[in-house]
C-alpha cells in the first residue's frame, strides 16, 4: 500500500498532446477559461495548493504538480498536464440555468450523467419529486418532466445508463401510498422521457433504522443491482442487502444478504459499483461513528470474495479498470481533509491519498473515473468567498494530475455538487443555484506563449 500525506504533489499519467497557444488537451477549441499556475508561482497560494484566487475574468486558477528534478532532463509529460511554460485552464464550453425557485432544501439532490451521444442528463429531487432533463450538445434543454413514480415523497440516489438500450435508469427510495418505506428503480426513455417501467421493493422500518436505497450498478449487461438498508430481525441492527433486478423488465429477481451492523450515527446511503463480474458494495461498517466497509460478491450466488474496512465513511464509489476508488472525509484530523482510496481484490489498500483543504467541505463528495482510469473528484467548500468548488484529478496510481478551485455559487443541498466526465475528459458539473438547476461543461486545455 502506498500512502501520500498532505501536502500531496504528484505527477500525472497520460501521454500529452502538444500544446500551442490555447490548445485543448483533447483537440477541441476552448471557450471561457480559467488559467492555472504552478505551485508557488506569483498569484497562487504556494505549496499548499489551495489557490482560491481567480483571474480578472472570474475564472478558475489551477495548481499543477511540478514533475521535474533540477538539473535532470524533464521526463515525458503525462496527458492532462501542461508543459512548464504553459498554464492549464478549464474552459467553460456551455452553461445551463433552470428557472429559479424556492424549492431547494437540505434534502434536495442532483445528479448528472454524460449520455454518450453528446447530450447530458441531469436529474434533480426537490420537495419529494424527481425531475430529469436532457440537454443537447450545446447545453440547450431538449425536455424536462417530473416522473410519476410509486414513491411520495421520493429521494434520488443516482442516475445511470441502461446497459442494452439508450434508456436511463433512475434509482431512489421513499414511501408508498400507505406510507411504507420502499426502494425505487425506474427505466426512462431518453428521447421522450416516457417511463418504460418502475418497480418498488418493500423495506422494513425500525425504531433506530432509517430505510434507504443506494446507487445502482450494472453487471453482465443483464442485471441491475441496488444496495438497500432496512431493519434487521434484531432491533439493534440494520440489514444491508443487494437487490437484483432483470435489466429488461426491471423485475426483482432476489435480494442477497450482505451484512448486519448497528445503525450509523448518520444514515448514509450504500454505494454499489460493478467490478468485472462482481459487485462492490460500500456501506457503514461496525464502528458506527467512523468506519465504512466494502464487500466484493458474486451477485447471483452471493459468494463473498472479500470484505475490507475503510477507516472513514464512504461518500462516493466508482469502479475503474480492475480497481474501485472511494472518497470520503478523513477521520481524526484537526484540519478538513479529503481521503481517496483505491482497492483491488489482490490489494484492498492499493493506495490512498489525503488532500488537505483550507476550508471545510460539504458531503457527499462526487467521484468519477474516465476511460484512462483517472479519478476526478469535486467537493463544495464551505466558508470560501466567493463560493467555491474544489476539483482534483489523479492517475490510476494515485498521482495528482491537477487541482483547481472553481468559483461556483451553489445552494445548500443534500448533494451540493454532481460530477461526470466525458470520454474527451471534459467535465460536467451540476448543482443548484438560486433554487434552479445549474449545469455546465468545462474542458481542460493549455494556455502557452
Amino acid at each position: 500500500m502506498r500512502v501520500s500525506a498532505p501536502p500531496y504533489i504528484g505527477t500525472a499519467l497520460l501521454a500529452l498532446v502538444a500544446c500551442g497557444p490555447s490548445v485543448d488537451l483533447d483537440g477541441s477549441p476552448g471557450a471561457e477559461a480559467g488559467l492555472g499556475t504552478s505551485p508557488g508561482a506569483p498569484g497562487t497560494s504556494g505549496d499548499n495548493g489551495n489557490a482560491l484566487e481567480t483571474t480578472d475574468s472570474g475564472q478558475a486558477k489551477l495548481d499543477i504538480a511540478a514533475a521535474f528534478d533540477v538539473g535532470a532532463p524533464p521526463p515525458p509529460l503525462p496527458p492532462g498536464m501542461c508543459p512548464p511554460d504553459c498554464q492549464l485552464q478549464l474552459s467553460r464550453d456551455w452553461i445551463f440555468n433552470g428557472p429559479p425557485s424556492d424549492r431547494v432544501d437540505p434534502q434536495s439532490e442532483i445528479a448528472v450523467v454524460d449520455a454518450g451521444d453528446g447530450t447530458t442528463i441531469v436529474a434533480d429531487q426537490r420537495e419529494g419529486a424527481i425531475t430529469p432533463a436532457r440537454l443537447d450538445a450545446s447545453g440547450q434543454q431538449l425536455w424536462t418532466a417530473p416522473l410519476a413514480l410509486p414513491c411520495d415523497p421520493c429521494r434520488l440516489s443516482n442516475i445511470a445508463l441502461h446497459p442494452t438500450s439508450t434508456d436511463l435508469l433512475i434509482a431512489g427510495y421513499g414511501a408508498d401510498v400507505m406510507g411504507m418505506p420502499i426502494a425505487v428503480l425506474a427505466r426512462v426513455e431518453r428521447e421522450d422521457h416516457t417511463v418504460v417501467w418502475s418497480v418498488d421493493s418493500p423495506l422494513v422500518d425500525g425504531l433506530r433504522v432509517t430505510p434507504r436505497a443506494g446507487s445502482v450498478a450494472v453487471v453482465h449487461e443483464t442485471l441491475i443491482v441496488q444496495p438497500v438498508v432496512h431493519a434487521a430481525p434484531r432491533p439493534d441492527l440494520e440489514a444491508i442487502e443487494l437487490n437484483l433486478h432483470d435489466a429488461d423488465s426491471g423485475s426483482l429477481i432476489l435480494s442477497q444478504p450482505i451484512a448486519s451492523a448497528p445503525p450509523p450515527a448518520s444514515p448514509w446511503v450504500p454505494r454499489a459499483a460493478s467490478f468485472d463480474q462482481l459487485v462492490v458494495v460500500a456501506y457503514a461498517g461496525p464502528d458506527t461513528q467512523s468506519q465504512g466497509q466494502f464487500t466484493w460478491l458474486d451477485p447471483l450466488s452471493g459468494d463473498v470474495s472479500l470484505t475490507a474496512i475503510r477507516t472513514d465513511p464512504i461518500a462516493g464509489l466508482v469502479s475503474s479498470e480492475q480497481r474501485v476508488i472511494s472518497i470520503g472525509r478523513a477521520s481524526g484530523g484537526r484540519a478538513p481533509m479529503l481521503s481517496v482510496r483505491s482497492a483491488t481484490l489482490a490489494e484492498p489498500a492499493e493506495w490512498e491519498v489525503y488532500e488537505d483543504s483550507e476550508f471545510d467541505f460539504h458531503e457527499p463528495s462526487a467521484i468519477v473515473a474516465d476511460q484512462l482510469g483517472h479519478a476526478h473528484a469535486a467537493v463544495q467548500l464551505t466558508g470560501a468567498r466567493p463560493s467555491t468548488v474544489q476539483l482534483w484529478r489523479w492517475t490510476e496510481t494515485g498521482d495528482l494530475v491537477w487541482r483547481v478551485s472553481l468559483p461556483l455559487v451553489t445552494d445548500p443541498a443534500g448533494t451540493p455538487i454532481a460530477l461526470d466526465v466525458r470520454d474527451d475528459t471534459s467535465l460536467i458539473l451540476g448543482s443548484f443555484s438560486e433554487g434552479g438547476v445549474h449545469v455546465e461543461r468545462r474542458t481542460p486545455s493549455c494556455q502557452c506563449g
